[in-house]
């Protein structure tokens, strides 16, 4: 049975005995919706009807929508709402069934990170010091207090929920893709609670209130231990019998008279790294009692409320600052009543330990998880906060799916090459995603990696971080490249923007599959690399003049070269034209290829030999027009990120543009071409071009010129009397043949190359 592309409702029942208890709803037909109480009756009937009528139905009530019920004026009702999902087919699997049920689905990387808390230390004290205030008074005996913890999630909703059920096996686990666009573009809901709300079958109720909770020991020893510490507590136990007067008293209000009985009271279990007391409260109801009646009576739970219960909804509602939504509201089956009766059977939990998944943006999901506590008198703000991140830790605790790493150049002589970047790269980005991050630890990994290099030849460090702070660091030998040139596809799949080429591919045009050459120095390595982008009108490449030509010059000066086979022709074609259409986010083939290539060397430096802060380029006419683009436009990506390359920068660490075009818009003012827009982070270019140029005007070097000086960009320029268009390297008795030797000074100059 594959996974289910639309609707879908997974509700696991850990009910004793060999039956299949599990259920699967699939082919999502209609839902009835019921956000005035006074059309519950209605909504009830209508989906009672469906039932009836061979089709199955589940439950599922916002919290918000009890309060509603009970007449309890809120700021956060909103659109709550009570729901019966309509599905054609039921599937009813018993646990071998559903492990392979799960394990069929697609199994992907998946995660949750960044947790945020909704409140902070000092505001969840402050709520629990006016609780007390309240209990104080006399208004009530007891208030569960919740407050949210927000993250991203990532990844398939049947992988994460597996995740999710390894960590905190329970007796009621649900996973739930909310009727939308399909499974993976609609909102969600995974639950896995351990509580029973309500059960109805042939005329008997069964509740099972939960309170009172300890950490898990690991060894059984020490849990059995700590169950009968928590059993003979005196205020769990004052807690769990608040709770369940309460819960005879509300499902007393449709029990038959004398028929409410309390079989078992503080009960201990395991669930996952918790434990929890709960005590168990039965009655028969009669016959002619209804679903609509029985909601009115026992919703919501007064385990997640607090007594007396209407009171206490009013001032939850005034201390959070947030809707609870579903959280600790009911979700579960219901099936046709049977003869005689008017209500029909059903089984629903509370909705605690319960994520709830917006739909998806870029590939990220919203998540909210709630938690709370139930405070009594004598409850302490810090254990009971303390508690609270107990209780929520099968999620916050689970691991991201996937690493953060820095690759680094390391030898035993010299140590980590920029390793103060590398350290303070990693640290900004384990704060952005909630990381734990040690620098203590890192730096020990570190240290003991460089320790057990073998010799004082280059290697590569892979320094990697976890979501909960685990560090490693292994080391590889850094083989040197291959003799010759290296030739490297720089998309890993189909270019983005892919567009068909006009003609046969051949090297200097109609190139759809743009490459990257790899050229290594001929002499000592200085660890500075250049792209070259080739010129060409968009339409063509000139490879060789502007080209390998020019990759022959840089490597036999110690730097690297990396020639860029960039995509022509590139939109749009016109030679004469402004280049780039007004909107810079419209996507440019030729563009998004430098973007590619510069994040791709910068990310893959130290297996090149390659220093990652001395990348820059060079580029002739169109290829120099490119140039100031990549200097200008390296912020965002046109293009949607695919790999860990795509999210390190591509701004150059310098320039040199030589005869550049498309820049001047024409006039005496030497305006820019809009598309490139200089700021004072443009990196220090260098500029050439020839006066009597006769395909790109000089001015174009001049309005470029003025533009990073007025930025306060370090700029160089050099303007030629003769020389033309497209001399490149080519030999010459011109003064402008001079060039390549005033670049290499510029260089020194910057701080790229050493003397």
């Amino acid at each position: 049975m594959k996974t289910p592309d639309g609707s879908f409702v997974l509700l696991e029942d850990a009910s004793p005995g060999d039956a299949p208890h599990n259920r699967l709803y699939l082919d999502f037909a209609h839902e009835h919706r019921c956000t005035d109480p006074s059309t519950l009756d209605a909504v009830c009937e209508a989906a009672i009807a469906d039932l009836r009528a061979g089709l199955h139905a589940v439950l599922l009530a916002d919290y918000e929508w009890g309060v509603r019920l009970h007449g309890v004026a809120s700021r956060h009702a909103g659109d709550a709402a009570l729901r019966i999902l309509v599905f054609r087919s039921l599937h009813r699997l018993d646990r071998a069934q559903l492990d392979a049920w799960l394990v069929d689905s697609p199994a992907q990387d998946c995660g949750l990170f960044d947790w945020q808390p909704s409140v902070t230390a000092q505001e969840f004290d402050a709520a629990i010091a006016r609780i007390h205030g309240a209990l104080q008074a006399g208004e009530c005996y007891q208030v569960n207090y919740t407050y949210r913890m927000q993250a991203f999630a990532h990844g398939p909703l049947t992988s994460l929920y597996r995740k999710l059920r390894s960590r905190q096996p329970v007796p009621y686990g649900a996973l739930v893709a909310l009727p939308g666009t399909g499974a993976e573009a609609a909102p969600a809901l995974l639950s896995c609670s351990p509580e029973l709300f309500l059960r109805h079958a042939c005329g008997r109720v069964r509740a099972q209130p939960m309170k009172g909770t300890a950490p898990r020991p690991a060894s059984p020893e020490a849990e059995r231990e700590a169950a009968l510490t928590l059993a003979g507590d005196e205020k769990n136990r004052a807690e769990n019998l608040m709770i369940v007067d309460l819960l005879r008293n509300d499902i007393g209000r449709i029990a038959r008279p004398g028929s409410v009985k309390v079989p078992s009271l503080f009960e201990v279990s395991p669930h996952g790294n918790v434990l929890q007391m709960t005590s168990t409260v039965e009655a028969d109801v009669p016959a002619a009692a209804t679903l609509a009646e029985v909601l009115r009576a026992s919703f919501p739970c007064g385990s997640i409320t607090g007594a007396p219960k209407h009171l206490t909804m009013g001032l939850i509602d005034a201390l959070e600052s947030t809707p609870r939504g579903a959280y600790t509201g009911a979700l579960g089956w219901l099936e046709a009543p049977r003869e005689g009766r008017a209500c029909p059977d059903f089984c629903l939990s509370v909705l605690i330990r319960t994520l709830m998944l917006d739909a998806p943006r870029e590939g990220l999901r919203r998540a909210r998880l709630g938690v709370g506590a139930g405070i009594v008198l004598d409850s302490v703000a810090r254990l009971e906060h303390e508690e609270c991140e107990l209780k929520a830790r099968f999620a916050t605790g689970m691991d991201a799916g996937f690493e953060l790493f820095e690759t680094m150049h390391a030898s035993r002589a010299h140590g980590v090459r920029h390793a103060d970047l590398h350290l303070a790269r990693l640290e900004g980005s384990a704060h952005a995603l909630g990381f734990r991050f040690d620098r203590g630890a890192v730096e020990a990994a570190m240290a003991n990696a460089l320790a057990a290099l073998d010799g004082d030849a280059p290697h590569r460090l892979r320094l990697s971080l976890r979501s909960d702070g685990a560090v490693s660091c292994p080391a590889q030998p850094l083989d040197a490249l291959p003799p010759g040139p290296v030739q490297l596809a720089i998309w890993p799949s189909t270019p983005p923007d892919a567009q068909p080429a006009p003609g046969p591919q051949t090297e200097w045009t109609n190139i759809v599959r743009p490459t990257m050459t790899v050229y290594s120095p001929e002499r000592e390595n200085t660890g500075v690399a250049i792209v070259v982008f080739p010129g060409g009108g968009f339409e063509g490449l000139a490879i060789k003049g502007e080209g390998t030509d020019v990759c022959d010059w840089l490597t036999s000066k110690g730097i690297t070269c990396v020639l860029l086979r960039y995509r022509v022709p590139s939109l749009p074609f016109d030679w004469h034209c402004k280049c780039r259409p007004d909107n810079r986010a419209t996507p440019t083939l030729a563009l998004e290829d430098a973007q590619r290539t510069i994040g791709l060397l910068r990310y893959r430096a130290a297996e090149l030999h390659v220093d990652p802060q001395k990348i820059g380029v060079l580029g002739f006419s169109a290829g120099g027009y490119l140039v100031a683009e990549i200097s200008t436009r390296y912020e965002n990506r046109l293009y949607k990120p695919g790999d860990t390359a795509d999210e390190v920068s591509c701004r150059p660490d310098f320039a040199v543009a030589v005869y550049p075009g498309h820049l001047w818009v024409g006039g005496k003012a030497y305006g820019l071409n809009p598309n490139v827009p200089v700021n004072h982070q443009t990196p220090p270019t260098f500029l050439v071009q020839a006066e009597n140029d006769n395909v790109d005007d000089v001015n174009h070097s001049i309005a470029y010129y003025v533009a990073l000086k007025d930025a306060g960009v370090p700029v160089e320029m050099h303007l030629y009397a003769q020389g033309g268009h497209a001399f490149g390297l080519r030999s010459t008795d011109l003064p402008i043949g001079r060039w390549p030797a005033l670049v290499q000074q510029w260089l020194h100059t910057i701080g790229m190359l050493k003397e």
